[in-house]
């Protein structure tokens, strides 16, 4: 489900890009309705420092392995969506998987957003992504995996297609898997917000931004 959450001055909007009939091999696509009430989100606001989390990549480029349409989101919702985002100064930041590589990709139609292809955590390079947030910008880091099971099926995984997947999916670059990009966040503040427990005493303090 489509979700949007602001804690104090960052948005954060989630999309699911396979809202649709079909088998999963083919391009994803946003519903009328979710594609509707995505485009308003965006609009309400676009000042607001923004990222977007969505399964589909609106942009797939430098690919060792042919480029077909199920690669990514519908051409033309992808090409109407690129063009709202180049009029949001406020979005810095869509990430995206299904290409299951580390991939930064700066698109001419939106050249002010990042948009970051993340390799997958169940086979090579086996890790995850940390995203932390300052108020100069913004630092994106890819971390494998420590544990000993986990390392042993990379190891294993990392065999795929011939064993050309390494260096398809670790990231061609080390910007692909590690970047700083520079960008005025000094809005955003600590979300505080006391809790008191169900007995009448005590408070708990979150940090959501």
């Amino acid at each position: 489900m489509p979700c949007s959450t602001a804690a104090i001055t960052l948005r954060v909007i989630g999309i699911d890009t396979y809202d649709k009939p079909g088998n999963g091999g083919d391009a994803g696509a946003l519903s009328p309705e979710q594609m509707a009430w995505f485009r308003d989100q965006l609009h309400r606001d676009q000042d607001r420092p923004t990222i977007v989390f969505g399964h589909h990549p609106l942009v797939v480029q430098d690919s060792a392995f042919p480029i077909t349409p199920g690669n990514s989101l519908d051409a033309t919702q992808a090409a109407t969506i690129l063009q709202d985002y180049s009029r949001m100064p406020g979005l810095f930041l869509h990430h995206a998987g299904h290409t299951h590589r580390n991939k930064r990709t700066i698109s001419a139609l939106a050249p002010n957003v990042t948009h970051q292809e993340i390799a997958a955590a169940k086979e090579y390079p086996g890790g995850f992504s940390m995203l932390r947030l300052y108020t100069g910008g913004y630092a994106l880091n890819f971390y494998k995996s420590r544990s000993e099971p986990a390392r042993r099926w990379s190891e294993r995984s990392r065999m795929e297609i011939l064993g050309y997947w390494p260096q398809f999916a670790l990231g061609a670059s080390v910007a692909d898997r590690n970047t700083v990009v520079r960008h005025d966040l000094s809005g955003l503040r600590p979300h505080r917000r006391d809790h008191h427990a169900s007995h009448g005493h005590g408070s708990e303090q979150h940090i959501s931004a």
